[in-house]
């Protein structure tokens, strides 16, 4: 999408001139890579594991147990931008400059594409979204302005802002740190599934946001902002006495301090797109000729599970994604009928962290199976 207009048309790049954010939102793509996930220009983070409500066997409370809402403190905006205009040049042709939205499936990553300033000097933004493949807990925001495309280029000031939504009613925040660079948060769930279930810690990290960005006059700049998010789920920190926001910050500094120039082999965006390659798409793919539509459904599905689950964090998969709290983020059935033969296919370690799931927590789904009277007592 940014170099060759032409993968706009393949079968892994689906792409928009229209901002679906506000024309049709249940068509917003979601970005992931097995812990947390988002949708696209949404307020809410998930991570897979992370629950809040109470159930007990054979009976439903409300609110059920639920995937625990994140906000999406990462969530930014670049104001008066246009996804496309038109420019007058000096011998009174028009030249049509085209923008627009797209997700790479096989890259994970979801670009947007615009414009903005007076017509005469016009600069083009270009916004990167994606949870790193190899760095689980991050999710990175890119900002590429480019002051160099116009015919009179002008110093340019964009607006930037963040909408987060509403605190979280699953989770209570506090700050614990903050300085120019950042603001850290931890707090825990509000109520866990079972008494005697822990009550999970959460810390987040995420850069902190300045109001405008200022871009020379024939200049290239990208600005890159951060968000970080740990938990004390057993298995998810090296120490299990640390506090998940020592974590998260810990991961907020490597991504911060990591090597960020477009150009080179060793950028974070590299990094993801390697780990893409390395960890998936050399692993196994499937792939369709003669019927782009069905090639599409495929891939696009196939993403979709792919950016849900991961190997080294066995908490299986539900219907709707990561991304989603459609049924209330549980999984059923459906997840080892539909979802684990493909994964086993091409991708059986990510396959066995769903067998992994079911395995861990055998004794609750017998106490389950007792409630409904489906279990005996041995």
């Amino acid at each position: 999408f940014v170099e060759q207009n032409q993968r706009l048309f393949s079968k892994s790049v689906f792409s928009t001139s229209r901002n679906q954010h506000r024309s049709a939102p249940l068509l917003v793509p979601s970005i992931g890579n097995g812990y947390l996930a988002t949708v696209v220009g949404s307020s809410t983070v998930y991570i897979g594991g992370l629950f809040n409500g109470k159930n007990v066997n054979g009976i439903e409370l409300t609110p059920a147990s639920h995937r625990a809402r994140i906000p999406a403190y990462l969530n930014l905006n670049v104001t008066n931008s246009e996804v496309d205009y038109t420019e007058q040049t000096t011998d009174g042709k028009e030249i049509f400059h085209a923008g627009g939205f797209a997700i790479d499936t096989k890259q994970g990553v979801y670009y947007e594409r615009a414009f903005s300033g007076a017509n005469n000097a016009k600069v083009q933004v270009e916004q990167r979204r994606y949870c790193h493949r190899r760095f689980s807990s991050l999710i990175v925001h890119e900002i590429r302005v480019d002051n160099s495309v116009s015919q009179f280029p002008e110093d340019v000031e964009l607006e930037l802002f963040a909408t987060p939504g509403k605190e979280s009613e699953d989770i209570s925040f506090s700050i614990v740190d903050e300085t120019k660079d950042y603001i850290a948060l931890q707090g825990s769930i509000n109520t866990p599934e079972l008494s005697n279930s822990l009550k999970v810690k959460v810390g987040v990290v995420y850069s902190k946001i300045p109001s405008s960005l200022e871009i020379h006059a024939n200049e290239k700049q990208t600005f890159s902002f951060f968000f970080t998010a740990r938990t004390n789920i057993p298995g998810d920190l090296t120490e299990p006495s640390q506090e998940p926001w020592k974590a998260a910050l810990a991961d907020f500094k490597q991504a911060r301090d990591f090597h960020n120039d477009d150009n080179s082999e060793t950028s974070l965006m590299q990094e993801h797109l390697r780990a893409w390659d390395s960890e998936i798409w050399s692993k196994g793919n499937i792939q369709i000729n003669g019927n782009d539509e069905l090639a599409q459904v495929v891939q696009s599905s196939l993403y979709w599970i792919l950016l849900s689950a991961r190997a080294d964090w066995p908490w299986s998969l539900s219907p709707g994604s990561l991304a989603s709290n459609a049924y209330n983020g549980h999984s059923f059935w459906d997840c080892e009928t539909w979802m684990y033969p493909p994964l086993l296919t091409f991708y059986p370690s990510i396959a066995k962290s769903l067998l992994q799931y079911r395995f861990n927590h055998l004794e609750a789904s017998m106490a389950k199976a007792k409630g409904y009277n489906q279990c005996s007592s041995d």
